[in-house]
C-alpha cells in the first residue's frame, strides 16, 4: 500500500521524527563527546579529552546535585546517538511503509523537541 506512505499524518509523524534527530545532533556536536563522567560527589562532570597533556575536559564545574549530575553524565552524548538512530530508523521504517508501533519514538521526538503534546 504505497499510498499510505504519502498520508499527511505519517508525513508528519517522519518529520517529526527527523527533527528530533537533527536536534539531538546539534546538540551533541556542540557538546564534548561521551562518555561523561560525574566526580566529587556532583561537583565535577568530565569528558575525554584528545587535547595533547589533558585526560578530560570539565563539562560542569559548578556545584551541582549528585543525583542531577548523575543522570547528566549517563545521558551523555554516546546515549543521545542512540536514541537518535532509533528515531531515525522508526522514520525510515514508516517511510518504507513497515507496520510497527512508533508511539514510543513519537513521545521521544516530542520530548527532545520540547513540543506540548497535550492538546
Amino acid at each position: 500500500m504505497a499510498e499510505d506512505t504519502d498520508h499527511p499524518t505519517i508525513e508528519r509523524t517522519i518529520e517529526l521524527l527527523l527533527r528530533a534527530v537533527d536536534r539531538i545532533h546539534r546538540r551533541m556536536a556542540a557538546a564534548p563527546p561521551g562518555p561523561w563522567q560525574s566526580l566529587a560527589n556532583g561537583d565535577r562532570l568530565i569528558a575525554p579529552t584528545d587535547i595533547p597533556g589533558r585526560d578530560f575536559v570539565h563539562v560542569i564545574t559548578e556545584p551541582v546535585d549528585a543525583g542531577v549530575s548523575e543522570f547528566i553524565a549517563m545521558m551523555d552524548p554516546t546515549v543521545a546517538a542512540e536514541i537518535a538512530d532509533y528515531l531515525k530508523a522508526t522514520a525510515n521504517d514508516i517511510r518504507q511503509g513497515v507496520k510497527r508501533t512508533s508511539y514510543s519514538a513519537v513521545r521521544i521526538a516530542h520530548a527532545v523537541l520540547r513540543e506540548n503534546t497535550h492538546g
